[in-house]
């Protein structure tokens, strides 16, 4: 069987916090999906750091435990861009 290539997106939830703040705070400001578009290349960034993380060439697929569905996805790694003006 042939190799193919499937791309499902998912909308995008970005909250930021104050510097210096871990998250667990009440100051949480969620951005809209426009405003994030300004920042694709640094989350872009923050993901190849984290995909270098992996111990194989398989990304988050490592983490399938459905022996079926394993079989059938090879790699899985998390990607943004900009569609209609929005991350």
């Amino acid at each position: 069987m042939a190799s193919e290539t499937m791309r499902i997106f998912f909308p995008l939830k970005i909250v930021t916090y104050p510097k210096g703040e871990s998250g667990m705070g009440d100051n949480s400001v969620q951005m809209t999906s426009s405003e994030a578009a300004a920042y694709e290349e640094a989350i872009l960034a923050a993901i190849a750091k984290e995909n270098r993380q992996f111990e194989n060439d398989r990304g988050l697929a490592e983490y399938i435990h459905d022996e079926a569905l394993s079989q059938k996805v090879h790699s899985l790694y998390p990607s943004v861009e900009i569609v209609g003006g929005e991350l």
